[in-house]
């Protein structure tokens, strides 16, 4: 293997108009990667309950089942007198109470009176308000009063990402000429594929949930006004709002309120099989522009046959965390470890060994984990009709040992016979019989042969359709 790699790099040709081109190459890549963002999902639970709430220039509003309207001040909720069922964050704050009725913050505990009938409201940051009524027909405000769009739909946002609806089947809709969050009706509606009960306008992001309350993104930018796809990432909300790099949302445990990480740009410089054949080299790059906060991880993975290996560095200014790994195999033999060093530490974190061999008839395996964990695994297929296991396991730390045997016997195509038994003497007798070939049923007696107690009977079905 030493000759292999000699000869590898005896190959490459360092000369210094090759090395430009590398850099150059690696600079185009890193900036092509660099505009692909992602949404992390590192959720955080904002104290209080809410059944809806908003984010935006006013900062985050919400109010909960009792109609009460809460701002959080800092980091504490001030409660705002009145009475609202769906609020609002943008260059102002709006919102409509039970009766449909309007209304807009004038500071402090005062509300003023808007003339109309909404039973959903949205401001951008720029002052423009959107909003739908009871019978799904869309309004946009223009100066005193309001002016109806065409269409129809449930709940509506504006944004910097223009106007976004969702009608009563959960169809999307973006409202074309409105990208930019510019002034005007726009020019029609663009079908956005997709299903989902509530969508929001952010700045290059779209932001939603549907009616199993998963939540997706999609990025937009003047180039592409409604993106390519809606991306799915982890958790549950009934409602959703976003501002700048930070989204926040209620869920349906009535209201435990969520704020979103923001995003991330992601930057990886690949190079394979150039330096040797089998060799990757991956440098990855996240920069998280809502923290400021900067990783980088470097990977390496050689494969060849009869071998596989993994390095890598996480490099942490505080002290980079190692992990390597490698699978050999040769004539029916294989080996494994796994072993990662904390340099800020100085010390292992994890150790792991392994080693296995395989034949027609016979498999086994064993592991030793941080030197304090052993565990060994046996089949063997005694003839075609019979087959026998056994499992050891002995912890260093606390001194115990653990077995567990099994055996399986093969009356015909259709029906075995197992058994199994622990060191705490549970001993269990079954057997399985196929009825149909899509439909197999066991029958199972379980006791404990020490103190020949604690019998147990059990019958199964388990359908393959």
């Amino acid at each position: 293997e030493f000759q292999t790699f000699q000869h590898y790099f005896k190959q490459i040709n360092l000369r210094q108009d090759m090395f430009r081109q590398i850099i150059l190459l690696l600079a185009l890549v890193a900036l092509a990667q660099s505009r692909r963002m992602r949404l992390v999902p590192k959720w955080a639970r904002i104290p209080g309950g809410l059944t809806r709430c908003s984010i935006g220039a006013r900062g985050v509003w919400g109010v909960n089942k009792n109609q009460d309207i809460f701002h959080m001040a800092g980091n504490k909720w001030q409660h705002i007198k009145g009475k609202l069922v769906h609020v609002s964050s943008g260059r102002q704050v709006w919102g409509v109470n039970r009766h449909d009725n309007i209304y807009v913050h004038r500071g402090g505990h005062n509300w003023q009176h808007i003339g109309g009938k909404l039973t959903n409201i949205d401001c951008s940051n720029r002052g423009h308000v959107w909003g739908v009524n009871r019978g799904q027909q869309i309004y946009r405000r223009h100066g005193k009063g309001w002016v109806r769009i065409g269409g129809a739909a449930i709940q509506a946002s504006v944004g910097f990402a223009g106007v976004w609806v969702v009608n009563k089947a959960h169809d999307i809709y973006h409202r074309k000429g409105t990208f930019g969050d510019r002034p005007g009706n726009g020019v029609g509606w663009i079908h956005i594929p997709g299903k989902l009960q509530w969508v929001a306008s952010g700045h290059g992001l779209i932001v939603g949930v549907n009616k199993n309350h998963d939540i997706y993104y999609r990025t937009v930018d003047p180039k592409h006004p409604v993106g390519t796809k809606w991306v799915h990432v982890p958790g549950k909300l009934m409602q959703i709002d976003v501002h700048g790099n930070t989204v926040v949302g209620v869920n349906k445990s009535s209201g435990i309120n969520a704020e979103y990480g923001g995003n991330v740009t992601k930057t990886n410089v690949i190079v394979e099989d150039k330096l040797a054949k089998g060799l990757k080299l991956d440098l990855e790059v996240v920069v998280n522009s809502g923290t400021g906060k900067k990783t980088a991880v470097a990977k390496t993975a050689y494969k060849t046959d009869g071998f596989n290996g993994t390095f890598d560095a996480n490099l942490d200014l505080a002290g980079p965390t190692l992990l390597a790994t490698a699978v050999s195999e040769y004539s029916g033999v294989q080996g494994g470890a796994k072993v990662g060093f904390d340099t800020e530490k100085s010390k292992l974190t994890e150790n792991t060994l392994a080693l296995g061999y395989t034949n027609n008839d016979l498999t086994f395996v064993g592991f030793i984990k941080d030197l304090s964990v052993f565990e060994g695994m046996v089949h063997h297929k005694v003839c075609p009709d019979t087959e026998v296991a056994a499992v050891l396991s002995y912890n260093k730390g606390n001194n115990a040992c653990a077995f567990n045997f099994g055996t399986k016997y093969t009356l015909d195509k259709d029906t075995s016979l197992r058994m199994k038994v622990d060191c705490g003497g549970n001993t269990t007798l079954s057997c399985t019989h196929k009825v149909k070939p899509w439909l197999e049923a066991t029958f199972s007696n379980s006791l404990n042969a020490k103190t020949m107690s604690g019998v147990n009977h059990g019958i199964s079905l388990e359908a393959n359709l």
